[in-house]
């Protein structure tokens, strides 16, 4: 297969030599969409937001084609245009600015309470309401801060 039939196909070449044998390997990346399945030439990464049942926001991805995306798009119409803009927030930001002072501290004794009442609960990362809710239920002189 000569070099303009691989980039025309998308079909990727990985050389690795091992024990003094070289190893030819071909690949091809094929992007599916992930509304419909189908393989598609066109398909791109999009990023999004939503909220969760328990109302926390969390962040997605999706592969669509644009036939899919027009479909995203027009679901989501009547919720943008009622809507007001706002300037982006990254995530990091937001995780510094909500874990500093006192809810920093509040969520140290929340978490060291979940782990000794054997809740699954890691040593970093978002702490569920529910969990939240648990730690207040039983300590209700510790209110969690806003």
């Amino acid at each position: 297969m000569s070099a303009a039939e691989k980039e025309e196909s998308g079909v990727h070449e990985a050389v690795t030599e091992i024990a003094g044998q070289r190893i030819i390997t071909y690949a091809r990346l094929e992007k599916v969409d992930d509304l419909d399945g189908e393989t598609v030439k066109d398909v791109e990464t999009y990023r999004f937001s939503a909220f969760d049942d328990e109302g926390e926001q969390t962040y997605h991805e999706i592969d669509l084609s644009p036939e899919s995306l027009e479909k995203f798009r027009d679901v989501l119409k009547p919720y943008v245009s009622a809507s007001r803009e706002a300037a982006p927030v990254s995530v990091g930001t937001t995780q510094k600015t909500l874990a500093s002072g006192a809810k920093s501290e509040w969520l140290k004794r929340c978490r060291a309470w979940l782990k000794e009442n054997n809740e699954e609960i890691g040593d970093k990362g978002r702490i569920p309401n529910s969990l939240q809710d648990k730690y207040v239920s039983a300590h209700p002189e510790d209110p969690k801060p806003e």
